[in-house]
């Protein structure tokens, strides 16, 4: 009988631990569904809306050394048309697809990953993520080798140069 109970109750612990993880989880995906639904990205004024700001969508790395904004990148006015047209938005600095080949070609890899079959298909934020830290992000959340994913390591041992 006391087996019973106590199982009984711990059942019904982790079972309330769970339901109030998913809850908190709730509310923090509900948090963030407000800041892209509730206002526009831009005010009456043309300004970035403040719930836009860094706080809630940090720059990092060489765009945050040059003191980009927001809308430095995005030009949409709906942010969740965002990472569809940023390719065009790197290329107004970056430039086009031949002009990045050419300054990657150097590298050290015997294959250009700016030369690829698939790169004119991929928005640049696939492997370009602009809103990591790298030097404070854990191994397990940064971004994956996203050609490993589908060549295998051995074949991208295979194409890197020793």
């Amino acid at each position: 009988m006391r087996a019973l109970f106590v199982f009984l109750v711990s059942t019904l612990m982790l079972f309330a631990f769970s339901y109030q993880e998913k809850s908190m989880q709730m509310v923090q995906d509900s948090q963030s569904k407000e800041i892209f639904e509730a206002s526009p990205l831009r005010d009456s004024r043309g300004q970035v809306n403040s719930a836009f700001d860094s706080k809630h969508f940090p720059i990092y790395g060489i765009h945050k050394k040059l003191d980009l904004s927001c809308t430095d990148c995005h030009l949409e006015e709906n942010p969740k048309e965002y990472s569809s047209a940023m390719n065009q938005s790197c290329k107004n600095c970056h430039g086009g697809y031949d002009k990045l080949a050419d300054y990657t070609s150097g590298l050290g890899h015997n294959n250009n990953i700016h030369q690829s079959p698939h790169y004119e298909s991929l928005d640049c934020d696939v492997c370009h993520k602009s809103h990591i830290d790298i030097s404070n992000t854990p191994k397990d959340k940064l971004p994956k080798n996203l050609c490993a994913s589908c060549h295998g390591q051995e074949t991208m041992q295979n194409l890197i140069a020793r």
